[in-house]
C-alpha cells in the first residue's frame, strides 16, 4: 500500500474515501484562494469524520453490539400513539399558518396591481 487509505487492485491504486477527499483537496489547492480553501478543507474533514463515525456505528450494528435487541428498538404501540398525538398538535398550527399565508398571498396578488396602477388608494 503506497498511500494511507489506499490499496492495490489489478496493478491500480484504489483510494479509500479519506484518500479521495484529500486527493481532491490537494488538486483544488492551486486554483483557490487560501480563505476559500480553508472552508473546503474543514468541510472535507467534517465529511470524513461523519463517514468514519457512520462506518463504526454500522460495523457495531452488523456485529450485534448495538446494546439493544431488534425487538426493544421498536416503539411500543402506546409510544407510537403518543407520537401521533404530539404530531397532530404540532401539525394543526402549521396547517393554519399555511392557510393564512395562502390567503394573504391571494390578497397581495389582487390588491398590489391595483395599488401600483392607481386604481386603489390608501388613505393616510
Amino acid at each position: 500500500m503506497g498511500r494511507k487509505g489506499s490499496s492495490k487492485k489489478n496493478g491500480l491504486t484504489v483510494l479509500g474515501f479519506g484518500a479521495k477527499l484529500w486527493w481532491a483537496a490537494d488538486k483544488m489547492w492551486k486554483s483557490m484562494d487560501e480563505g476559500e480553501y480553508k472552508h473546503l478543507v474543514l468541510g472535507l474533514s467534517f465529511l470524513k469524520y461523519i463517514s468514519d463515525t457512520f462506518e463504526q456505528h454500522r460495523a457495531r450494528l452488523l456485529k450485534g453490539r448495538s446494546g439493544a435487541s431488534n425487538e426493544s428498538s421498536r416503539p411500543t404501540l402506546s409510544r407510537a400513539e403518543h407520537f401521533g398525538t404530539m404530531g397532530t398538535q404540532w401539525l394543526a398550527p402549521i396547517e393554519h399558518n399555511i392557510g393564512q399565508s395562502r390567503t394573504l398571498a391571494c390578497l397581495r396578488d389582487t390588491l398590489l396591481p391595483k395599488l401600483l396602477s392607481g386604481k386603489l388608494s390608501v388613505a393616510p
